[in-house]
């Protein structure tokens, strides 16, 4: 069954609904788990037994290797059972120097826009 908008000629308007379903309830979020202090910047250990860094708000630095390649994988998990997301970035060995050579530049570039902001 198809129902339409009130003043609605556009099938791209047209909501599809299924009559004989019961209405859907609201399923309400598990609540976030907090990050303590203690647990950021410290060296845990996975279920799968791959160690990582935390840092906090559910991301999390992990090395480990991809087809034979050491990659730092810098992810965002999601829901209770913490499964990886899609939003995160994997660096090889040679980004990461860049990376970390370049920490002061980084520092002044968060400097400069912190104090923009004042």
């Amino acid at each position: 069954m198809v129902k339409r908008k009130a003043g609605s000629d556009s099938e791209d308007e047209a909501q599809f609904s299924d009559a004989s379903s019961e209405p859907k309830q609201k399923v309400k979020p598990a609540a976030k788990k907090a990050a303590t202090d203690s647990n950021v910047g410290t060296v845990q250990q996975n279920n799968e037994g791959d160690k990582y860094i935390d840092l906090g708000k559910k991301k999390r630095a992990t090395v480990r290797a991809y087809k034979e390649i050491p990659l730092l994988d810098i992810r965002e998990f999601y829901g209770p059972d913490e499964k990886p997301g899609k939003k995160g970035i994997s660096l090889t060995i040679e980004q990461w120097q860049v990376l970390r050579a370049n920490a002061d530049s980084i520092d002044e570039l968060f400097s400069n826009l912190t104090k923009k902001g004042q």
